[in-house]
């Protein structure tokens, strides 16, 4: 077994390699679109999927793109879907508590699950540096018991 002071040499060296690696990400870890995000209703009907949900959006970012992805076998796709507030595609809503109010015209038994995705540009710091962060919004498992 090799000294103390070795052993605390080597961590204190081993500590100041990982911050001096990880101090550049920190911003990115930091930066969050959005929070908050609530689920209000999740139902499948014949038409599709129906999601409505709130969260409060981060004033530092912009939305790029707004998407739904539906997995089969571990194969994703692009899916359609219809903003039932009259939205129009990748609206960019204001900072602040918002909400989203879909239906995505979709079979579920031709799918494992869905996922809404999001693609944001966000400030990362007072000297204006911007990040493109894409993020799960969240995720719809295709349950046939939630058929009505």
């Amino acid at each position: 077994m090799k000294p103390l002071s070795t052993r605390v040499l080597a961590f204190v060296f081993g500590m100041f390699i990982s911050i001096t690696i990880m101090v550049p990400f920190l911003p990115i870890w930091g930066v969050k679109p959005y929070t908050n995000v609530t689920i209000l209703e999740e139902s499948w009907t014949v038409q599709g999927l129906t999601i409505r949900a709130s969260f409060v959006k981060n004033g530092q970012c912009k939305l790029i793109d707004f998407s739904v992805i539906s997995f089969a076998d571990g194969i994703p796709s692009y899916v359609g879907y219809e903003d039932l507030d009259g939205l129009v595609d990748n609206y960019d809503r204001s900072a602040g508590k918002q909400s989203l109010n879909i239906i995505v015209p979709a079979n579920p038994s031709k799918m494992d699950f869905l996922e809404l995705r999001t693609r944001h540009q966000c400030i990362l710091d007072k000297e204006g540096h911007t990040e493109v962060i894409t993020k799960v919004f969240s995720r719809h498992e295709t349950n046939q018991k939630n058929m009505e």
